[in-house]
């Protein structure tokens, strides 16, 4: 058990580190700096498919009947509140060879904001803002999500953490044999752009810092062995999905663990390939230990969001512990 006494429960510590100014704002670049006037074009239509989406949902963003369409014309994404004009988490050029088309945003992650397209139109190098289409989080924005499982070092205790847009009233309802019990949790914080090292992590964009919301968690304890059904939030903001946990029989010394280290959201299939084989291919294990080098966010903040979201298949039935 020495082992799980060393280990750090995902996320709840803040980890410092020199960033490198890398090319996180890569993705706006070559959008040209020009002031962006709204023209509505009443011919135009602009709209999205489907207009509510589950969690890691992809979306259709169609667009008709566009007047001189231009090369440099593009589809921003934005979620929340923009810091600028041309502030946004992702865009895609058209394809300026027709007056209509579609393109695809995949995978989008609930971030406890609505997601925003915008079509604009380039025309004289000035980029007009022709419409506006929106697509909604099918579970809200207010729903607390993104369990995380962990183990204290004491036999019978499980601590639950989650984030969740409200900091009020964290609680946790949990069952073993249709016996339910309600329990009170505690807030342990956020943090904000100006607590981090430096750029780009405290820089407020879209694609940097976001607001991480607020971190929550509940500590269940002198639970005996066997499975219990559980979920996190309160009825005020709204209940998450039904996970459940095992506490495991006293063991002699052995125990079913799973570890990786340097797991981020890059690179192909290779981090969500790791994910879908430890919930397809192994039994339950005891619990996993992710040694180090955790998401590769680097000061994009979009990426922690995505990364809560990739390993929840795992976190929120298995203790996910964090080394250092």
């Amino acid at each position: 058990m020495r082992i799980l006494q060393i280990c750090l429960s995902l996320f709840s510590l803040v980890f410092s580190r020199e960033i490198k100014k890398e090319s996180f704002i890569k993705i706006n670049q070559d959008i040209p700096d020009y002031e962006y006037k709204t023209a509505p074009n009443p011919s135009f239509q602009f709209y999205a498919e489907p207009k509510v989406i589950e969690d890691g949902e992809d979306v259709n963003i169609f667009w008709e009947n566009v007047k001189n369409t231009d090369k440099k014309d593009f589809i921003g994404m934005w979620c929340g509140k923009q810091s600028k004009s041309k502030d946004f988490l992702d865009h895609v050029r058209i394809d300026n060879s027709t007056d209509s088309g579609v393109t695809i945003f995949p995978g989008l992650t609930n971030m406890r904001c609505d997601y925003n397209f915008g079509y604009y139109s380039v025309v004289n190098k000035t980029p007009t803002l022709l419409s506006v289409t929106k697509v909604f989080n099918n579970a809200g924005n207010s729903i607390p999500m993104y369990p995380r499982l962990a183990v204290t070092g004491k036999r019978g205790e499980m601590r639950i953490m989650w984030t969740s847009l409200f900091s009020d009233s964290p609680q946790v309802k949990y069952k073993k044999n249709n016996r339910e019990i309600l329990v009170n949790g505690t807030t342990y914080g956020t943090y904000t752009a100006d607590m981090m090292c430096g750029p780009p992590a405290n820089i407020t964009s879209q694609t940097t810092f976001r607001d991480p919301g607020f971190q929550q968690e509940v500590l269940l304890q002198y639970l005996s062995p066997g499975k219990y059904l559980y979920s996190f939030g309160n009825d005020i903001y709204g209940w998450s999905n039904e996970y459940n946990f095992i506490i495991p029989e006293e063991k002699q010394g052995k125990y079913h663990i799973i570890a990786y280290g340097d797991l981020g959201i890059d690179g192909g299939d290779a981090a969500q390939g790791t994910i879908d084989r430890i919930t397809s291919e192994y039994n339950r294990p005891d619990f996993l230990l992710h040694f180090g080098d955790i998401s590769y966010a680097r000061g994009i903040g979009w990426k922690w969001e995505k990364f809560f979201r990739m390993i929840t298949p795992v976190s929120a039935y298995i203790p996910y512990m964090a080394s250092i």
